[in-house]
């Protein structure tokens, strides 16, 4: 029997969001891998922020031999150049999907863990490399792939169920706070989308 796994090699795409958009493909446009790895190896999930005029590129990384993902920062010049590439955070659990973002004068990383059976928000302390625990969101369910979108004064947390298997690719929740610290108040429709195929922010992995 062959032996098969998920490897998988991000990309930088050459071109803005309203440009990929307008499309609705990025075929055509001129991509800048990412560093490979090695055997069995693989980055993926990444989340980049332009700071100083350097491109901070967070991304799970990953080893099937170690079987728990953990999060990498992979900087670029303006000129995509890497110039640096170091460990960020790693926890007992499974780390990937870093989302990063600024807000409330701070700069957040939002990663997915639902295998520490909660949702945690790290701020970092010297960016971009050290993090620390800020703050527990509770929620209605244990969060997959939880993204945050800031629109018209409110937080609006998108995110999947851990409760069942298959509520993690299938089941969409929203719920929304005034602050990211919360309390975050779930959405009285939830799951709000169960579709297979759209449900997930992050996609298509379990």
């Amino acid at each position: 029997m062959a032996l098969r796994k998920d490897i998988w090699r991000p990309a930088i795409v050459m071109a803005t969001a309203e440009a990929i958009i307008a499309k609705g493909s990025i075929a055509g446009f001129p991509l800048m891998w990412l560093p490979p790895m090695g055997s069995f190896q693989f980055l993926a999930d990444p989340f980049g922020l332009w700071r100083d005029g350097r491109l901070y590129v967070f991304v799970e990384t990953y080893d099937y031999r170690v079987r728990i993902g953990a999060i990498e920062v992979l900087v670029y010049d303006a000129d995509f150049r890497l110039v640096d590439r170091q460990p960020v955070l790693a926890e007992p659990w499974h780390l990937s999907y870093p989302l990063v973002f600024e807000a409330e004068g701070e700069t957040w990383m939002l990663p997915e863990a639902h295998r520490s059976n909660q949702l945690t928000l790290y701020r970092a302390v010297d960016f971009p490399t050290r993090w620390e625990p800020a703050h527990i969101i509770e929620l209605d369910h244990v969060a997959v792939d939880a993204t945050p979108v800031f629109h018209d004064g409110k937080w609006w947390l998108f995110y999947t169920s851990a409760d069942r298997e298959p509520d993690k690719m299938t089941a969409l929740h929203v719920a929304h706070a005034e602050r990211l610290a919360g309390p975050w108040t779930p959405h009285p429709a939830n799951p709000v989308r169960v579709d297979v195929a759209s449900a997930r922010p992050g996609g298509c992995r379990a």
